[in-house]
């Protein structure tokens, strides 16, 4: 028979967003205090990042409240490589964006993407799937060409962005022992 939990010892969203932010504060070189006049500033920024609050890695979260003034001006610079892209929602989708690691090739990547697509399918694209900003895209294409004879694969990525996200599990969708 299962065990009988009482509604009132299930931690509820608000609950577990207090636990998040009190973890990540400690886990943080600022003071909580600190942290938390931050966070507010990154939620003013960013206003749908509230909601993801409970699904960030407790280190993204960190990473970015630690420098909310460097998460701003890197949405600036987002906004004028991508113009007409809903750059929050890219972001709010993939907040890591905002980190060193990837922000550093997103202006590759947008440069590989403006040399094949227009700026509304660019825009369209990567609103869709954020991870075409970090993807090496001339190697994706070769892979889809490969994978795909005969099928215009500019036109498919074009359509279907979420195409980059199957190449990228690749054999790990079919389970152990699909490497060959």
């Amino acid at each position: 028979m299962g065990r009988v939990v009482q509604e009132d010892q299930l931690l509820s969203d608000d609950r577990l967003a207090e636990l998040l932010v009190a973890v990540s504060a400690r886990a943080s070189a600022l003071a909580e205090e600190t942290f938390l006049a931050n966070l507010q500033a990154l939620v003013t920024l960013l206003p749908d990042l509230k909601d993801r609050l409970l699904r960030l890695q407790s280190k993204l979260l960190v990473a970015l409240v630690e420098d909310v003034p460097q998460a701003g001006r890197r949405l600036i610079e987002l906004k004028g490589m991508l113009p007409m892209a809903n750059v929050s929602a890219i972001v709010v989708s993939r907040p890591a964006l905002l980190l060193d690691e990837e922000f550093n090739a997103i202006p590759g990547a947008v440069a590989q993407l403006r040399s094949l697509f227009n700026d509304k399918d660019l825009s369209r694209m990567v609103e869709s799937q954020p991870l075409l900003l970090v993807e090496d895209i001339t190697a994706i294409i070769q892979q889809l060409e490969s994978l795909m004879p005969g099928v215009d694969v500019g036109e498919r990525l074009k359509k279907y962005p979420n195409t980059v996200l199957q190449l990228q599990r690749g054999t790990r969708r079919l389970g152990p022992g699909a490497e060959f």
